[in-house]
């Protein structure tokens, strides 16, 4: 077994993934487990054929839906609550991906997308323009509210000892779609080997085959689960395939048949490592942040409700 925690001290520089989210699944069909095991590769970022071309496995959902063994309820579902961020610094610009958690006006991505890299990661100043583009059919565009009432966590770009790259953020008017409905919030016991789904809006090196318009889906492993601390939320770090554009995507788990908020991508290995396997000495993973202690209770306060919570589900099973 791998070690837990001691090895998350000291890692090495990691690329921030600014886009979306992980979605595990209990006991898939025989058929889909199949699917998944073939479909799965144990490299970070791209994995290559004999030809030498890409070979990682991410497509559009639209395309993955039926091999993961999603409704057309489910993946409407995820098109309407999960998008795009987009901020005008020098000129509008995609930034990461996004999701609803707790009401259809509020959205949750990682602390480092509203940061400015150019001011020292410093928060966005207030007033800047950022808006949601959702990926539904038509998609809905509304503005956020960088007002003072947003709550980012104290995580980033640069500290990946610190699990916070949470933000919680005010929309200026709910979405109208009727199936923006945001995900219950649970959290399983994520054991190493577990198979999970990846959601994304936008990855820059797929933008010029695959573009923003539908959703990025794609499979990655668990490797490393924290323990459930109370003070934090828990990192999970996974083996898979992800460019820039992944942060801040919805981390999904099914439980009795229905899929929950379990967290957010938050960063992820550097690019430049072509099918590396998964290493968290050299960066070589993707790190997903948690829904617990502070940053759901950050939910709580930005919505002023605290969002459904299921009971802490199962632990998933990964495909045979």
């Amino acid at each position: 077994m791998r070690a837990r925690l001691a090895l998350l001290i000291g890692l090495a520089t990691a690329a921030p993934a600014t886009g979306i989210g992980a979605v595990v699944f209990r006991s898939p069909p025989p058929a889909v487990a199949t699917a998944w095991a073939a479909r799965l590769i144990r490299v970070n970022i791209v994995g290559r054929r004999a030809d030498g071309m890409p070979d990682d496995r991410r497509d559009t959902l639209p395309r993955q839906q039926a091999a993961l063994g999603l409704s057309a309820a489910e993946a409407a579902r995820i098109r309407a609550t999960t998008g795009l961020v987009l901020c005008d610094l020098d000129g509008m610009k995609a930034l990461a991906s996004a999701v609803l958690a707790g009401d259809r006006q509020t959205l949750v991505t990682a602390a480092h997308v509203l940061r400015d890299p150019k001011r020292g990661d410093m928060e966005l100043p207030r007033g800047t323009r950022c808006v949601f583009r959702s990926q539904s059919l038509p998609p809905e565009t509304v503005q956020l509210r960088l007002d003072g009432s947003e709550v980012l966590g104290a995580g980033g770009r640069t500290d990946m000892s610190d699990p916070n790259d949470y933000a919680v953020v005010r929309l200026a008017a709910p979405l109208r779609n009727p199936d923006a409905v945001p995900f219950p919030v649970g959290v399983p016991e994520t054991d190493p080997g577990s198979t999970v789904l990846l959601i994304s809006a936008f990855q820059v090196d797929l933008q010029s085959t695959l573009g923003n318009r539908d959703p990025i889906a794609q499979l990655a492993e668990v490797e490393v689960a924290a323990s459930p601390q109370p003070a934090t939320p828990r990192p999970i770090y996974l083996s898979g395939a992800m460019d820039a554009g992944g942060s801040g995507g919805p981390m999904l788990v099914r439980t009795d048949g229905t899929l929950h908020l379990a967290g957010i991508v938050s960063t992820t290995g550097n690019v430049s490592r072509d099918g590396m396997p998964f290493s968290l000495t050299m960066g070589s993973f993707i790190r997903v942040i948690t829904v617990e202690g502070p940053f759901l209770s950050a939910i709580a306060t930005v919505t002023g409700a605290a969002p459904r919570v299921a009971a802490a589900p199962s632990p998933p099973r990964p495909p045979h």
